[in-house]
Parts: C-alpha cells; structure tokens; sequence
C-alpha cells in the first residue's frame, strides 16, 4: 500500500496519484547494460593481456555484480517514491528506510508551474512546481503527462476551496 493511502486523515480520500514517466526508468537499463559491457571489456582485456585466468574471471564478475547490484539500487529508489493529491492536500514522498516527504495543504496553493524540456514535451513528461504559501515549494519530476497534473491538482484545490465556502 502506499505512503498516500496510508496517511489519509479522517474525511480525506485520494484524488489521483501521479506516474514517473518511464524515461527515469532508463537510467536504471543503461547502468544495467553499461555494467554488462563493462564486464565483457574487463573479460576480454583481461585475456588479451595474459592474466591469470581465475583473475580476470573474478574481476569481470565482480564488475558485472557492481553494476547490477547499483541497477537495482536505482530501481529501488524509483520504487520508493509517491507522488498524489488527496481532496486536502498535495503529497510528494520519497524514501524507504530514511522518509522526506513534503505536502501543501490544498487551501495554501499558490501556483502549479510545469517546467519542460524540449524532450520533455516531445516524449511527454516534465516537472511540476507546486509553490504554496511563504516559501514552500514542492517539485515533482519527471512525471508522465504534466498538464494532467497540473490540472488534477488544480481540480482538487477548486474543490476544496469551494467545499470551505460551503462551510462558510
């Protein structure tokens, strides 16, 4: 389950969570490749240049485990982040042991900003800068279509302040 579904308070419910685009995902296929090339390279410069056998066998594989081994670190890294907004507040968390999380309540929302590169808008994702009142900023990068985010939490502010006018 996740950090959101779990830190709903009383009368909060989940509007949307948002996805990381899959281009961050590529970081963890290249080092995933980078360290199966790299292990070839080590394999055969260590046979060109004469090395004992059980040397360079043993330092390939351990070039090839490294890599893995920071592959899945990454991977879990990805894993461990939520992004989402609930009808009271906006949420961003990131961690598995050691947790940062940072949230606006809905009410305090100032601007939602998408910032994208030329890439960005070619492959569809970019970041979203949600600035609430005094200094906090919250940015969510790398998320798959930002303008949807944009909108969602705009939605979910519109309705919130119009839930308190009701109230009012």
């Amino acid at each position: 389950m996740s950090y959101l579904a779990n830190s709903l308070s009383r009368g909060e419910k989940i509007e949307h969570e948002f996805e990381q685009h899959w281009i961050l995902w590529m970081q963890v296929y290249a080092v995933m490749v980078f360290s199966f090339l790299a292990a070839v390279l080590t394999y055969w410069l260590g046979k060109e240049f004469g090395i004992q056998s059980h040397v360079y066998k043993i330092t390939t594989l351990i070039v090839f485990v490294v890599g893995l081994l920071v592959a899945y670190i990454l991977h879990v890294i990805l894993n461990a982040r939520d992004h989402g907004v609930t009808n009271k507040r906006v949420v961003f968390k990131e961690g598995l042991i050691s947790l940062t999380t940072e949230e606006i309540n809905l009410e305090a929302l100032e601007t939602v900003e998408i910032k994208q590169s030329i890439m960005g808008r070619i492959l569809g994702y970019g970041n979203v800068e949600i600035t609430g009142r005094g200094s906090s900023v919250t940015v969510f990068k790398a998320l798959k279509n930002p303008l949807n985010v944009k909108r969602s939490i705009e939605n979910a502010a519109s309705k919130a302040k119009s839930a308190e006018n009701k109230k009012d």
